[in-house]
């Protein structure tokens, strides 16, 4: 399947933002790592499962170390997952499913 691509003007105004980071922390990064993902999970690498009602593929930002634990609220701690796996990760949050993610959120 081909990759969903977002609008490259809406890409770009996200990464030269004149806004603070500080602003972006809650949503921007969150917006970042749905682009960087290409509409595919980052865990099962399958095509988000239906797109929003703007027509983007809906995925879920997900924090592999949790906030609540101190996890930071960065990109490199944070990948984009379908519904089905998003859950997976807070019901059950396997090792192999962490080191997996982890990798990914470095690249």
């Amino acid at each position: 399947m081909e990759k969903y691509q977002f609008d490259p003007i809406v890409k770009a105004g996200m990464e030269a933002s004149p806004i603070p980071f500080a602003v972006y922390q809650v949503i921007g990064q969150r917006v970042y790592t749905l682009i960087l993902s290409e509409g595919f999970c980052q865990l099962c690498n399958n095509q988000a499962p239906f797109l929003d009602s703007n027509g983007r593929p809906y995925l879920e930002a997900h924090h592999i170390v949790p906030l609540a634990d101190n996890g930071p609220d960065e990109l490199t701690n944070m990948v984009a997952l379908c519904p089905n796996c998003h859950r997976k990760m807070h019901v059950i949050n396997q090792k192999e499913d962490v080191a997996v993610l982890q990798e990914k959120a470095s690249t």
